[in-house]
């Protein structure tokens, strides 16, 4: 990781996602942007207003960009892909638009356009200090396997543990290990992509009538501060339309940042 975009809306969201960001960027020795993105902005004014934001917040070394002209995610997109090897910090309510004029303005939209991964920061995410944990939430599907060898950098670049947590409904098959043949099972692979160095990820059951509430419950159970990584399509990830139900409630109700990651077409 090079750069460490954090989008700015001048919302009370903005705190939280410095702190992820400017985390990010110390962990992984990035250069740590400030963004404002969206149509018609005053360039001077906002480049001050987010300069003034860095210093209050300890961050002297962030650099402040500022896009505009065009609609959010647009400009967003522009800005991140301007740097190689990005990653955005972006703020959410846990609702399926952030700073939103317009349909094209939502924070799905920022998801569909971009290939590199994007940090969400939801309204309950706490400061608890630097991470202790990488979880990775997988819905059987191959979509959402595509979070596995992601969390396994992200976890041997931060030398975290990892959680692999299987969630589904009641009634629906459990996932299932063992010493199978290489390629044999799905389950089987994605604890392989999973594995760090000889060390597997735990692998968790969450079982509940609704998988994202007990994906939270399972958060909230963690001690210390984790990073969470979903899958950009499958079940639990965000879908082509929005981000899904499972992704949204997640954000709006977990202690964590949620890392979105793309699945390889």
């Amino acid at each position: 990781m090079e750069t460490v975009l954090v989008a700015v809306d001048w919302s009370p969201r903005d705190e939280r996602a410095l702190g992820v960001g400017a985390r990010l960027a110390e962990r992984f020795d990035a250069d740590l942007w400030l963004l404002r993105a969206a149509p018609d902005l005053h360039i001077e004014t906002e480049v001050e207003r987010l300069r003034r934001l860095a210093t209050r917040n300890g961050l002297f070394d962030a650099q402040v960009a500022v896009f505009t002209g065009e609609p959010t995610a647009s400009a967003v997109t522009h800005a991140c892909r301007r740097s190689s090897d990005t990653v955005l910090v972006l703020a959410t309510g846990g609702q399926p638009c952030v700073d939103s004029a317009d349909p094209g303005d939502g924070a799905d939209e920022i998801v569909r356009r971009l290939d590199d991964p994007l940090v969400l920061v939801g309204p309950l995410v706490e400061d608890r200090g630097d991470w202790s944990s990488i979880v990775i939430f997988w819905d059987g599907s191959f979509a959402s396997a595509a979070a596995a060898p992601v969390a396994a950098g992200w976890a041997r670049a931060l030398d975290l543990p990892l959680y692999l947590v299987h969630v589904r409904a009641p009634g629906s098959a459990p996932v299932v290990t063992g010493t199978s043949p290489d390629g044999a099972t799905l389950a089987d692979r994605v604890v392989r992509a999973a594995t760090v160095d000889g060390r597997e990820p735990v692998v968790v059951e969450v079982v509940d009538d609704e998988p994202a509430t007990g994906a939270s419950r399972f958060c909230r159970s963690l001690s210390g501060s984790a990073l969470v990584v979903l899958a950009a399509l499958g079940a639990t990830g965000p879908p082509a339309r929005v981000l899904g139900r499972f992704t949204l409630q997640l954000a709006r109700e977990g202690p964590h940042a949620l890392l979105v990651c793309h699945h390889p077409h």
